[in-house]
């Protein structure tokens, strides 16, 4: 019951990827992934008020991370039902298309439960990867193939952001002998005057802003959301950031009063977010 919505999704990726194998119509594949969010909807509503820690402590399951994976799953089935029958996307792709969502989806549920740095970047990167794939398989309009250019800034883009966070999570470990973020903010918090313990968490958020599009790191929104079909624009403009949000509050509430300086840093994200970042 812990990891049903997860198995769920895991299920429906299986799903999607056996239907690929043959030929199916438009209106098949549409009414399967409506069902399948409707069925993931269903299995975090089951498991809303399960209690309990996975994986040596590094999977956390309680009603905060419950809460968000009930918002991923409803944000998704909206995104499916408005999709109808996809026409922006191949028409010979489209179970793949689906098939890569619900592993994004179950790559973005994982992370709200993460609590140790390793199963972060391993979600991550999931739903990361998945996402990637999605965009170039818009359906080409003309001549011009944006989906290709869109596709490509998105994964150098994201690539670099991931190195910056994954080199920032390196320099945690080495500062507190830990991967789990409670033990990190035990030792954090005699670590805040070392130049490098602020780096260190800067370089961890900037993957995280980079998802949430907050400024600086907004810049590749207008390309990607112009060369994706609208299906996958609503898919990355909602969901992802729902899960981001989540890690980032687990994050920020970690920090103790020691740690202005981090909180200095997302004041001014916020600030130029709210801002620049909407002009």
């Amino acid at each position: 019951m812990l990891f049903l919505p997860e198995l769920t999704l895991l299920f429906a990726g299986l799903l999607f990827f056996i239907v690929s194998l043959g030929k199916p119509d438009n209106t098949t594949v549409r009414n399967l992934s409506i069902g399948m969010g409707i069925l993931i909807l269903l299995s975090t509503l089951i498991s809303l008020k399960q209690d309990g820690s996975l994986f040596y402590e590094s999977y956390r399951v309680d009603l905060f991370s419950q809460v968000f994976k009930l918002l991923i799953a409803t944000a998704t089935l909206v995104v499916l039902g408005f999709s109808d029958l996809a026409p922006g996307i191949k028409k010979d792709v489209k179970s793949e298309y689906y098939m890569f969502l619900f592993i994004g989806v179950l790559g973005l549920m994982m992370l709200v439960s993460s609590v140790e740095l390793l199963a972060i970047f391993i979600a991550l990167e999931l739903s990361s990867f998945a996402v990637y794939i999605m965009v170039p398989m818009r359906s080409p309009v003309g001549d011009v193939v944006y989906q290709m250019e869109s596709g490509i800034k998105y994964l150098l883009f994201g690539v670099m952001t991931t190195g910056f966070m994954l080199f920032g999570m390196s320099y945690i470990y080495g500062l507190t002998g830990s991967t789990n973020l409670n033990q990190i903010v035990s030792s954090m918090s005699y670590l805040y005057n070392q130049p490098a313990a602020v780096v260190a968490m800067i370089m961890v958020m900037l993957g995280f802003f980079y998802k949430l599009a907050l400024f600086p790191f907004h810049f590749w929104v207008p390309d990607v959301y112009e060369g994706a079909a609208n299906e996958t624009t609503a898919f990355i403009a909602a969901v992802p950031k729902i899960a981001a949000v989540a890690l980032l509050i687990r994050l920020v509430s970690m920090i103790s009063e020691d740690g202005q300086t981090i909180v200095n840093l997302l004041l001014v994200c916020s600030i130029g977010s709210m801002f620049y970042g909407n002009l």
